[in-house]
């Protein structure tokens, strides 16, 4: 019998490819390290400008608005720590991979890879119903 390969396809990478790799880890993990960053400041920046503002002086609306702002940050610090969460994965295992020429650590890196843009994708598609609903409502509230 002929001896079976784990993989469909052997998969060969010249030094051209790695060092594209590399350059590609290298700026992901630097671009998921400054998103994260850029989330966490919104965060504080959003507790500062809640402090200052003092929405409790508006009543109920103020404490909606308050609650709603609060909710939209939660949810974007949620998300950003999601993205770099894949982002990072795929600069971490895929730096490691390349230098250690381990397939395996390669092959979860360009997964993560993979993932980060499953995750954006599914949010663009988001992103866009909710658009087109504002729209709709928007269109069909000036009649």
């Amino acid at each position: 019998m002929e001896s079976q390969h784990n993989s469909l396809f052997d998969l060969h990478i010249d030094e051209n490819a790695k060092q594209s790799l590399k350059g590609t880890a290298v700026t992901a993990g630097i671009a998921a390290i400054l998103s994260l960053i850029v989330s966490i400041v919104g965060v504080i920046k959003f507790f500062v400008d809640k402090s200052r503002t003092g929405y409790e002086n508006f009543g109920e609306t103020g404490r909606v608005q308050s609650a709603t702002n609060l909710f939209s940050v939660i949810i974007s610090l949620v998300i950003t720590i999601l993205l770099f969460y894949f982002l990072n994965r795929f600069s971490t295992y895929t730096k490691n991979g390349i230098n250690a020429s381990n397939a395996q650590s390669l092959n979860e890196g360009l997964g993560g890879l993979a993932n980060y843009f499953k995750t954006m994708g599914i949010l663009l598609i988001i992103v866009i119903i909710l658009a087109f609903l504002a729209i709709l409502v928007i269109g069909l509230g000036s009649k």
